[in-house]
């Protein structure tokens, strides 16, 4: 897998990611909307990460940071995007009988993997502005899981 398509998949994770979100939030807006307020906010803020995958993508094509040619950044983004697409999967099949317990719950594990995958990445790059741009993408999962988690403090 090429470079770009390397950017393409985590762009493309950061936008499904993005998509999940808003879905859920509309779909539960009327039974939960404080809850449905919060998955549209993280909506938006995954469509900012999207952007600076996007304006950080071509900084990569100038560092030389060969790592993400690698087959295990092609694999962590593979399994990334796999487990967006279980969860989207599992919401659609499932939307009408969860709670919003268990909505934060799986929510909170879909950000959890993505700040664990971003910090694989961060850990691995060696270009600094990479190292930037997969440190912003981690502390933002981070910000996601912390306010999942207060959330679902609201609800037990």
């Amino acid at each position: 897998m090429g470079l770009y398509s390397i950017f393409s998949q985590l762009k493309k994770a950061e936008s499904e990611a993005a998509r999940l979100y808003s879905t859920l939030s509309t779909r539960i807006a009327h039974q939960y909307p404080d809850l449905a307020q919060f998955l549209k906010t993280l909506s938006e803020e995954e469509k900012i990460h999207e952007k600076r995958v996007e304006m950080f993508k071509n900084l990569f094509f100038e560092a030389h940071d060969f790592f993400l040619e690698k087959p295990d950044a092609e694999s962590i983004l593979a399994e990334t995007l796999k487990k967006i697409e279980d969860v989207n999967t599992y919401f659609l099949q499932n939307a009408d009988i969860l709670t919003p317990q268990r909505i934060i719950q799986i929510i909170a594990e879909l950000e959890k993997d993505m700040e664990n995958k971003h910090h694989t990445l961060f850990v691995e790059v060696t270009d600094a502005g990479l190292k930037q741009l997969m440190e912003n993408l981690e502390s933002g999962d981070k910000a996601h899981s912390e306010g999942l988690n207060a959330f679902l403090a609201r609800y037990t």
